[in-house]
């Protein structure tokens, strides 16, 4: 039946379902911001009685309003919801055919599954699953349940929630939802645009925000007051009521971000309260649905909800021993764990950590086996084996290539117990004799004594037999795939079935030649059964010979190589850029996306209007790479973007030219989504926005941003003042009071990484913020720049103005954080101090990059301190914390570039002076360091060491010329008043090469000191006098740099 409507697809969706057993429930009478809080998902969900349902939710979700102005974003639309529990193994088929019943075709569209890390923090909700894409477009979320109402589900659920407005838009190729038909006679707008226009302005600007927060605070006394009479659904419509009006509350701008997080909390623990409850009252009943359903989540289902069991494992081509290989003398094998589809940051580290693994068994075990980086086929003859790991979304494989059939014999020497305690006196084997014997099994007529250097001693020798080679490599492969890591595994059947991996697991492959190697594991047992690309061959394909594999592969649309893939995207992306004149947006981590996301990547270009270019370049490039997938094009200079993007679809589709049609469309209304928040923020004074920081949170206990940016107004203004340049104070103050406001525009709530700092440098420019132009573009620009740099290797900010503001930001942040008790403990940095202090100390100079500027770190952090210290714990010790922290970065950033003893060394001078001239003194003091002989700074240290060591315990004293006896001390104070002032000079010049020499001028006039004065001399007063002298000398030395810390031979 060919749908020709929305009233008809959302009919259609639905008997889908019932057909596949799911009870056809009714809307929940309340509202919901999504179709989970409706009580046959999120109540239902709870326990281990299985369910299946099919519902239409309306939804309203306030913040989503767009005063009818959006092609597809609206404050209230509709969901259809599906809950299997417990989750069939072939879900996803299922699923997919659902969208083939209602009219889209699979291979003419571009269909993808992206990871989705769900969470629902209102409900205490979490699970894994994917955004269901088409042609870019979301149009449906797939997660399997972990967690309901902060319990740990006792039952996998899967949860399908179609976004129907964007799913019919799509399958029926509309470009707006308003002009979509309802029925014959209305279309969606002729019914919902009024709504759409009033409720939007209802959400943001009427919302009466004293009611709704009492009617939250009552919704909260009513959840507890019914939970504690057992009316757990009674309780639980409370608790939609009041994520409704936080819901408002959050529209209307009500709520602060910390704030925010409290309130969710809020209504996360009434509805945990209700899950609890939910459960304890089923429980109570005896769970009296728990046998209507089976409950085995290793079965499919199948439409009319008939239900089969799998289909047993009829294979009898098993491999037994290695006698069934005779014949050969190598052999090849193959193991593959098919996943549902895999994130590809999972992929990337499980492929690294697999082939660390491997590395590491064959060391082990001495094997001269070599890791295949290209075709498995190229293995050279002369190796006695290879190995080759490969992963993609679909599919983890490892294959061995021309290996031994088992391992070598060896032979074990075993040494006991020495003679005298091992042998009786009549020959035979005392106790501890036998017990060595049955220790090791060993017969004890095979044992003997054998003499070594330290004694006689009890010996055996014991035959061990190589372990044949597929048995062996099954273990490993189970024992690593249980071992990968991920961020996040979850569970899909009972732990004493199945361990949790990143996704399920739907089949195991493992091959010795053409035997099957019988072994279970993720409650699965092997076989040799594979599949193909999900879309173009979702069909079982067997696999005869482990050998054939990647053929199989290649004519199943799967390109199992890693490598492979990310050639084909990156040449034909990069041809395709050329192709328009232009050339493809530098993206290396867009790119190793594609690669783990497209088993069989398909590459394409397509245009967007030219009118979008007017959008800053940063939003343009974060919808195209962060909402699709999509590559940028740029202009050969990179200066500006061209309008067409380069997307890879999960195959060639029978239909490009529809797919590519589809793209544009989403494209377009995302770029039209971005379009809206742009004007509405141009609209809004820059002021405005920053007077809604108030609300918002810098830190706990460390006020608002607002309060953030009236001191940067002062740290900016004190550290220009530093400064040799004379820069307009007035300019910088004013970025340091606007830098933060666009942290509240619509652009940057909406994109939040690509244009905070960007949009607040428009609007700056734009609203001629210092009512002059040039100097507005000034501050415009550091607005803009203050958050660089923001990487280990990314680029400083480009002017003063911008430095100053960047640099004060970050101290501030950080003097703050620290007097504050925040810490880096291991690899715990929750608030990135460890980013903060590199990019301070980089702005200080410490790379000697442009642009950074000549204060000190220590002027710096005073500064700031003297800004923030009312009310924040400003103490010593907090300030002796900060410099510790950010020299350790500094010291950091120097490693590798100059000797670390020259570093060490000048560790006091990194904190005190301009990080410019500690560069130049390190150079001179590492090439100083190189050299030897007389004159050399090594020999220097040798008689300055000897003065530290006599002197080490003593109190220093003035000098007392009138009590030298020698001439040899004269001398030496002579040179040594002579060269103080001369350093100080040379110091204050930056002359370090001639600082180092000066020091060394003292070298002879010290030996020879040495060689003829007794500096304990029983005289006390000349005893303490000459020590005094060495004190001066050492104090010379160390007010250079602290050469107490180079060792000298």
């Amino acid at each position: 039946m060919e749908i020709k409507n929305f009233q008809e697809f959302i009919i259609a969706l639905c008997n889908y379902w019932v057909d596949h057993g799911c009870i056809w429930s009714q809307p929940y009478d309340a509202n919901m911001g999504a179709g989970t809080f409706h009580p046959h998902t999120f109540l239902k969900g709870v326990g281990p009685e299985p369910w299946r349902s099919v519902y239409v939710q309306p939804c309203r979700r306030p913040v989503d309003g767009r005063y009818g102005k959006s092609p597809y974003r609206f404050q209230h639309y509709y969901q259809l919801q599906v809950l299997l529990k417990p989750s069939p193994s072939n879900i996803v088929d299922i699923f997919l055919k659902s969208l083939e019943h209602v009219g889209v075709n699979l291979k003419n569209n571009d269909i993808g599954l992206l990871e989705d890390d769900w969470k629902g923090p209102t409900l205490g909700a979490w699970g894994l699953g994917w955004e269901i894409r088409a042609n870019g477009q979301e149009v449906t979320q797939f997660t399997y349940f972990q967690q309901l109402g902060g319990l740990d589900i006792d039952v996998v659920c899967g949860e399908i929630t179609y976004g129907l407005e964007r799913l019919f838009m799509y399958s029926k190729g509309y470009h707006n939802a308003l002009d979509m038909p309802f029925n014959d006679h209305f279309t969606y707008g002729d019914i919902f645009y009024q709504n759409e226009y009033e409720f939007s302005h209802f959400n943001f600007n009427e919302a009466d925000t004293g009611e709704l927060f009492r009617h939250f605070e009552k919704c909260e006394e009513k959840v507890a007051q019914l939970c504690e009479k057992d009316l757990v659904l009674p309780a639980y419509d409370y608790v939609l009521q009041a994520s409704h009006a936080f819901n408002l509350l959050d529209a209307r701008g009500a709520i602060s971000v910390t704030e925010r997080q409290r309130y969710i909390g809020r209504v996360r623990d009434c509805a945990k309260k209700c899950a609890v409850q939910y459960r304890a009252a089923r429980e109570k009943l005896g769970f009296p649905m728990l046998n209507r359903l089976d409950t085995d989540a290793r079965k499919p289902i199948y439409r009319n909800g008939i239900i089969y069991n799998v289909t047993e494992n009829k294979e009898t081509n098993h491999y037994k021993n290695i006698s069934d290989f005779a014949n050969k003398e190598k052999i090849n094998v193959l193991f593959e764990l098919g996943v549902e589809e895999m994130p590809p940051s999972f992929q990337l580290n499980a492929k690294a950590e697999l082939e660390q693994k491997i590395h590491e068994f064959v060391n082990l075990e001495k094997l001269n086996w070599i890791e295949i980086k290209d075709n498995i086929k190229d293995l050279p003859k002369a190796i006695h084996g290879g190995y080759k790991v490969e992963i993609s979304s679909r599919r983890i494989s490892i294959q061995y290539n021309n290996i031994p059939k088992e391992e070598e014999s060896k032979v074990l020497e075993i040494w006991g117990p020495v003679e005298r305690i091992a042998k009786s006196a009549d020959g035979s084997l005392s106790p501890a004799g036998m017990g060595f014997c049955k220790k090791n099994n060993i017969e004890p007529s095979s044992v003997t004594f054998k003499t070594k250097s330290d004694g006689t001693f009890i010996y055996a020798q014991k035959h061990l037999s190589g372990r044949d080679f597929p048995s062996l490599l099954s273990e490993k492969f189970k024992e690593w795939c249980y071992e990968l890591k991920a961020s996040l595994k979850m569970k899909w059947l009972p732990a004493e079935v199945s361990p949790q991996f990143i996704r399920p697991v739907r089949w195991i492959v493992a091959l010795v030649e053409d035997k099957v190697i019988p072994f279970e594991m993720f409650g699965l047992n092997t076989g040799r059964k594979t599949c193909g690309q999900r879309i173009l061959h979702s069909e079982e394909t067997v696999i005869s010979y482990a050998k054939d594999y990647e053929n199989i592969l290649k004519n199943i649309f799967v390109t199992s190589s890693v490598n492979e893939r990310r050639i084909h995207i990156s040449e034909k992306a990069n041809e395709l850029a050329q192709k328009v004149h232009g050339k493809l947006q530098n993206d290396e981590s867009l790119l190793q996306k594609c690669v783990g996301l497209f088993e069989n990547p398909s590459v394409f270009i397509a245009e967007f209007d030219k009118k979008y270019l007017r959008l800053p370049k940063p939003l343009i490039s974060s919808v195209l790479r962060e909402h699709m997938n999509y590559f940028s094009v740029e202009t050969t200079d990179g200066k500006e973007l061209l309008p067409y993007y380069i997307g890879a679809a999960n195959y060639k589709c029978n239909n490009e030219k529809e797919m590519i049609e589809g793209t544009k469309t989403v494209v377009i209304g995302r770029l039209e989504d971005g379009a809206f928040y742009y004007d509405t923020d141009l609209k809004t004074p820059i002021s405005e926005f920053r007077n809604r920081l108030s609300n918002q949170l810098f830190q706990a206990g460390m006020g608002s941003l607002l309060d953030k940016t009236e001191r940067l107004k002062k740290i900016v203004a004190l550290i220009a003042h530093e400064l040799p340049q004379k820069l307009d104070i007035s300019i910088v103050e004013k970025a340091a009071e606007l830098c933060k406001a666009d942290l509240k525009s619509g652009c940057v709530q909406e994109f939040p990484d690509e244009m905070q700092g960007v949009m607040g440098g428009i609007l700056a420019r734009e609203q001629n913020v210092l009512n002059n132009q040039e100097k507005s573009n000034i501050a415009a620009r550091a607005i803009e720049q203050h958050y660089m740099p923001v990487g280990a290797q990314s680029p400083l900010p480009s002017s003063q103005e911008a430095v100053i503001l960047s640099l004060a930001d970050k101290i501030d942040s950080l003097c703050m954080m620290i007097c504050h008790g925040a810490e880096v403990k291991g690899n715990k940095d929750p608030f990135g101090m460890r980013r903060l202090a590199l990019s301070v100390a980089r702005l200080l100079g410490i790379k000697g990059e442009d642009n950074s500027i000549s204060v000190s770190l220590e002027r710096v952090v005073d500064i700031c301190l003297s800004v923030i210290s009312e009310n924040n714990n400003v103490t010593k010790e907090n300030k002796l914390k900060i410099h510790s922290f950010i020299l350790d970065r500094m010291k950091a950033a120097l490693d590798g570039e100059f000797d670390p003893r020259s570093v060490e060394a000048l560790s006091v001078q990194l904190i005190q002076e301009p990080l410019y001239k500690v560069r130049i003194f390190a150079n001179e003091i590492a090439k100083a360091l190189s050299q030897s002989g007389q004159g050399s700074l090594m020999e220097a240290l040798i008689p300055y060491k000897r003065a530290k060591n006599l002197t080490q315990g003593w109190n220093s004293a003035e000098v007392n010329i009138s009590l030298f006896k020698t001439q040899e001390e004269i001398t030496l104070y002579e040179k040594l008043t002579g060269l103080e002032v001369r350093i100080q000079s040379h110091i204050k010049n930056a002359d370090y090469k001639q600082v180092l020499i000066s020091l060394a001028s003292l070298t002879e006039p010290m030996a020879i000191f040495f060689a003829n004065v007794m500096v304990n001399d029983p005289d006390e007063k000349l005893k303490k006098n000459r020590l005094c002298l060495l004190m001066k000398i050492c104090s010379l030395y160390e007010d250079v740099a602290d050469f107490s810390l180079i060792q000298v031979q």
